[in-house]
């Protein structure tokens, strides 16, 4: 018959054996799954990055192809005006959304009121 102690002594390296075991099989499972699927992960992640950098370059590229801002002054009569321009007329400011030579700023379709006149802006 084996003292307590020894037994105890027994008993403790079977547990230690059977954690190690356990915990050597839970390593192996857990380096495949993660070698297993990330090329596959990384891939997907990568389309849907490349499908959203894609968009973004797409409005860039539109957004730089609009003509840019430009003020050319305080609004004159018969002066032809082109998309994109910005003039001062009766203390606002109005931008050109279409080509024109006869249109007044705040009476026509053809101008856009970006900043209004404040209340203390001389007419």
């Amino acid at each position: 018959m084996q003292h307590p102690d020894q037994e105890h002594e027994g008993w403790l390296r079977e547990q230690e054996a059977k954690r190690a075991e356990v915990a050597a099989r839970h390593r192996a499972q857990t380096t495949y799954v993660t070698h297993a699927h990330l090329e596959q992960v990384l891939e997907m992640v990568g389309r849907e990055v490349a499908k959203h950098v894609a968009k973004l370059e797409e409005r860039i590229t539109t957004l730089e192809a609009r003509p840019e801002l430009k003020h050319v002054g305080t609004w004159r009569s018969g002066v032809r005006y082109e998309e994109r321009n910005l003039v001062t007329h009766d203390g606002s400011v109005f931008m050109c959304t279409a080509s024109t030579d006869a249109a007044t700023p705040g009476k026509s379709p053809n101008w856009r009121l970006i900043v209004k006149r404040g209340k203390d802006a001389a007419k």
